[in-house]
């Protein structure tokens, strides 16, 4: 009989499979470890790519915030000026109307010649009547206008003894009624017809402040 050369089937078989020469120097690749982890994709030196696409977005973006803030901040300055412009004007026509109303004082209805005394001037001898101001003649008239056009009525008379001629109030009241809320109410008002008249003309020793009353006493003859 010939002898077999080589091992049977079942020997064969029952063999394992081979292990891979490992070749000495050479190390085996492993293709987990070549992947990088991703903790070191955000170390120092690495860069992280993004399409363009959305850089040109975020850019467009800014700008957009930046061109409504700058309109919105422009709206609102010119809401504030024109505002202001409105108050300036506002200012100064009513600081019109009060030098007009000056220099141009409301017609009151025909009267007897201001400063003669006797039986046209119409106090009464024995009552008392605010003395407003004694100003120049010229300045009277203008005060007596001023107080007429406050609803008042209101007179220039020639002093007795040649001096300056007198702003007088009407009507009248008795020595007695000098605390009664009439006469006081009376008085009230034209210290807040003073004080605006003090204003409108630039003088703050036209406010009225010295006013006293004076009892009429007409000249004898």
């Amino acid at each position: 009989m010939m002898k077999r050369s080589g091992p049977t089937l079942y020997e064969a078989m029952s063999q394992s499979p081979a292990t891979p020469r490992v070749t000495p120097g050479r190390r085996t690749r492993n293709p987990e470890s070549e992947r990088p982890a991703a903790a070191t994709l955000l170390t120092p030196g690495r860069s992280i790519r993004l399409p363009v696409g959305f850089a040109w977005v975020g850019v467009v973006l800014v700008a957009g915030l930046m061109i409504g803030a700058y309109l919105l901040g422009f709206s609102r300055g010119e809401i504030a000026a024109e505002a202001s412009a409105a108050t300036a004007d506002a200012a100064r026509f009513e600081a019109a109307q009060e030098a007009g109303r000056v220099r141009e004082p409301v017609s009151s209805p025909p009267r007897a010649p201001q400063g003669s005394v006797g039986a046209a001037d119409p106090r009464i001898p024995g009552m008392n009547y605010w003395v407003v101001m004694r100003p120049r003649q010229d300045r009277a008239e203008e005060v007596a206008g001023f107080i007429r056009g406050r609803g008042l009525d209101a007179i220039v008379v020639k002093s007795d003894t040649g001096g300056l001629p007198k702003v007088i109030v009407l009507p009248g009241f008795r020595p007695g009624e000098r605390s009664t809320p009439a006469v006081e109410s009376l008085m009230n008002d034209l210290k807040r017809i003073g004080r605006e008249f003090g204003k409108a003309s630039g003088r703050t020793s036209d406010n009225f402040d010295s006013l006293y009353p004076e009892t009429f006493r007409p000249p004898a003859g």
